[in-house]
């Protein structure tokens, strides 16, 4: 009877130890995602712009060329087509076509590709870095507008 009392002494603390086990996990898998939620959702919402450097930043972007173009994807490269651009005093916006998809609006600092930025936006320019390097793409010239600012339809063959 000694023997069968130790044997329930025995499993009892296995119980015990396999239900703290389940219980860290329950809180490392709580904890995990807490932290991940208070992070916030990657790549999601709204574009995250920089307006300005922070003083005080003392990086030197030629001194990290050589790092970012040795981590960066060599085959990868992407492609960007300036369609427009809404140059302002206050928020400017590119209308781009990166890799041939459709035109999206992109605000500076806002990532393009595994290893594109856009830069900055101007009236006739729009540089974009892309791996460490700065690119100016010039924005394309608008039609002239006829005399009387009426633009006449273009016929598309659909009657």
């Amino acid at each position: 009877m000694a023997r069968g009392a130790g044997m329930e002494k025995g499993r009892w603390d296995r119980n015990h130890m396999l239900a703290a086990f389940a219980a860290a996990c329950l809180l490392g898998v709580l904890a995990w995602w807490g932290w991940a939620m208070a992070a916030g959702p990657a790549g999601a919402g709204a574009p995250r712009v920089q307006l300005a450097r922070a003083p005080g930043n003392s990086a030197d972007p030629a001194l990290a060329a050589p790092l970012v173009g040795l981590l960066s994807p060599g085959s990868v490269r992407t492609q960007v087509q300036v369609l427009g651009v809404l140059a302002g005093s206050q928020a400017p916006l590119a209308l781009l076509s990166i890799d041939g998809g459709a035109p999206r609006a992109f605000a500076p600092g806002q990532r393009l590709g595994p290893s594109t930025v856009l830069g900055s936006v101007a009236v006739d320019t729009v540089e974009v870095e892309q791996g460490g390097q700065r690119h100016s793409l010039p924005v394309p010239m608008l039609p002239a507008l006829p005399e009387d600012g009426i633009v006449p339809a273009v016929a598309t063959g659909a009657r």
